[in-house]
């Protein structure tokens, strides 16, 4: 736990005030002004930043928490100037190891961090004036493993998360489900076609989307509730069962029902595979 010392942050002195130990007066327990305004009070060592600190930065920031060979190492609280907010362990200056950042607009980035970047499993959380949205899983610093794409894709689901809602609730079909449909099939993009023609959030092939009664397959709030729609009659068809109402949604109910399981398609294996690993991360469950 990081233990909080008092500071005041005063205009510059470019003096120290503290311990001397054998001479040495940046050694033990004391205060350094700067002359571009910086100032650190807490504990040194062979005149560096060593051990319990506070550091307050010349544009406002302010740094609290350990300290090692004068860089920030440990656990730590680090206020940015702009409003920004990190809570977690340090190592040679960089948030490295589990930490929270809180972005100025609420938003928050909760998991693993590596030479100051987001990285490895963790939790994302978006807040807008319609939706607050919780994304669980790999970041977008490891995203050549195609588990999540970068902060549009946060965005973007958020942007659509009171349509899926609504979805659910309509087709009683799981939110999370609905999600990870959506972000295998088109990362959230209201305008993608595949190549072999499906349209829109859900990808809609030309003949499902008029059998759901959706006009305009681009129309995220017609896509969504028909793709629903549809993967909820897939799931009735199939007794519930998730993995076949998938494979139904990408090859079709046919081939579903000829196989008596999964068809034996890579493409289709990959889909479901992929589908049910975001649905599982969504979830705030582990894959």
């Amino acid at each position: 736990m990081v233990s909080l010392l008092l500071v005041i942050c005063f205009s510059p002195l470019n003096t120290f005030g503290g311990e001397c130990i054998d001479g040495d007066c940046l050694n033990g327990w004391g205060t350094y002004t700067y002359p571009n305004s910086g100032r650190y009070q807490g504990e040194w060592k062979d005149g560096r930043f060593h051990g319990q600190g506070i550091y307050c930065f010349p544009d406002g920031g302010k740094y609290i928490g350990q300290m090692r060979d004068g860089e920030r190492d440990g656990q730590g609280v680090m206020y940015y100037s702009d409003g920004g907010k990190y809570v977690g362990h340090w190592r040679y200056g960089d948030m490295d190891g589990y930490g929270t950042y809180t972005y100025p607009d609420g938003s928050k980035d909760d998991g693993r961090w590596k030479n100051g970047k987001y990285h490895g499993r963790g939790n994302y959380v978006y807040n807008d004036k319609d939706a607050r949205f919780k994304y669980v899983g790999l970041s977008n610093y490891v995203k050549k493993h195609g588990y999540w794409t970068g902060i549009m894709s946060y965005k973007n689901a958020c942007k659509y998360e009171r349509l899926i809602l609504q979805a659910s609730k309509q087709f009683g079909v799981d939110c999370s489900l609905i999600r990870a449909i959506i972000k295998t099939e088109s990362d959230f993009d209201s305008w993608a076609v595949s190549r072999k023609g499906a349209q829109g959030l859900m990808q809609l092939m030309p003949q499902t989307a008029k059998s759901m009664a959706v006009d305009d397959p681009f129309n995220p709030e017609e896509n969504i509730l028909g793709g629903t729609r549809y993967f909820s009659l897939l799931l009735k068809q199939f007794k519930n069962n998730k993995t076949l109402a998938l494979a139904a949604y990408n090859a079709g109910p046919d081939k579903v029902e000829a196989y008596q399981g999964v068809p034996p398609f890579a493409e289709t294996r990959t889909y479901v595979k992929r589908v049910m690993e975001y649905y599982q991360l969504y979830n705030g469950g582990s894959y």
